[in-house]
């Protein structure tokens, strides 16, 4: 018999959609998602997930908030795949979300999406586009 080996990727998820309200530590600003990238990475994750946060700690998707993000993440952590969210209940509507997620200029490595919300196939075709 012939075993095959397997490989399992654990992806930490940083902050999701919790506030502050909810946990002091929660880490929201882009240092701070850094260092706790940072922390996941050395306990074993080979991948993180996290909700980029405007200047106030409110979830965005706007493209100088999610470079910020992304950018001190990886200057902290290289080669560490880094995703983002395309929830719709950040911005409430799908063609803002297109609008805003089509103004990227750094890209994530991955996004998650959620299939139960509107506009979601037009959100697949716009992050393959853009090569995520």
């Amino acid at each position: 018999m012939v075993l095959q080996s397997q490989t399992v990727l654990i992806k930490a998820a940083l902050n999701g959609s919790r506030g502050r309200h909810e946990h002091d530590a929660l880490p929201l600003s882009p240092a701070s998602l850094a260092r706790e990238a940072a922390a996941a990475r050395a306990a074993g994750a080979g991948a993180v997930h996290v909700h980029a946060r405007d200047r106030f700690g409110r979830e965005t998707l706007e493209a100088e908030h999610c470079a910020d993000t992304l950018n001190a993440i990886r200057a902290a952590n290289p080669g560490l795949p880094v995703g983002l969210t395309t929830g719709l209940w950040i911005v409430k509507d799908a063609v803002k979300r297109l609008e805003q997620i089509g103004a990227w200029t750094v890209p994530p490595d991955f996004c998650s999406v959620n299939f139960s919300e509107d506009g979601t196939s037009e959100l697949c075709q716009l992050l393959q586009r853009k090569g995520i």
